[in-house]
């Protein structure tokens, strides 16, 4: 399985499935600094139902992050093990750039979640 291509906020009620399955944001200009390296990620989630997930990541979780859905990108990768696979990519990110995406890692803060656990 591999992601999709990138897509502004405003495709994903046209393009992503509701699916279960993972999607990860990006910043669309420059990069983020980490305390090993920099990288345009910016929140890895995952949801059962894709399009609602990224929907509800937009209108509800993006405000509390201070962040505006036009600055990002987003894509996504069906799969039922989503929780494992989500869980597989954070320590992934965490372990290359010494922290989580900045994005998660705020959520961390604010919730005590990496990501929302409704999706």
């Amino acid at each position: 399985m591999r992601y999709s291509d990138w897509l502004a906020f405003d495709e994903i009620s046209e393009q992503v499935p509701a699916e279960p399955g993972l999607f990860q944001t990006k910043i669309r200009a420059g990069l983020l600094a980490y305390p090993r390296g920099k990288s345009a990620m910016f929140y890895y989630g995952y949801s059962a139902d894709l399009n609602y997930g990224l929907q509800k990541f937009r209108q509800d979780i993006l405000p509390g992050l201070k962040m505006q859905a036009e600055t990002l990108l987003a894509r996504w990768m069906a799969a039922e093990d989503f929780e494992l696979r989500f869980k597989n990519q954070l320590d992934l990110f965490r372990s290359n750039f010494g922290s989580f995406p900045l994005g998660n890692e705020m959520r961390l803060q604010e919730t005590g979640e990496q990501a929302d656990p409704e999706n």
